[in-house]
């Protein structure tokens, strides 16, 4: 259902062309989940106010906790 391909992709070349394909991916999961544009953006707006976003592009790729 989800084309990681496309995620992947961008990150070997991140440019325009990439970036519609994974957005295509994206718009495909409102179809495939009955959601629109508006509804998911209100939930990432709420998120980001909560959680923040990604300044500069950082990523948490992972958490190891300790003993």
């Amino acid at each position: 259902m989800l084309d990681i391909m496309e995620g992947l992709e961008f990150q070997e070349n991140p440019c325009t062309d990439e970036l519609a394909d994974v957005l295509e991916v994206v718009h495909g999961l409102y179809d495939c989940f009955g959601s629109d544009t508006t509804e998911v953006e209100a939930h990432r707006k709420a998120k980001h106010e909560k959680r923040g976003g990604f300044p500069q592009g950082v990523i948490l790729e992972k958490v190891i906790e300790g003993p």
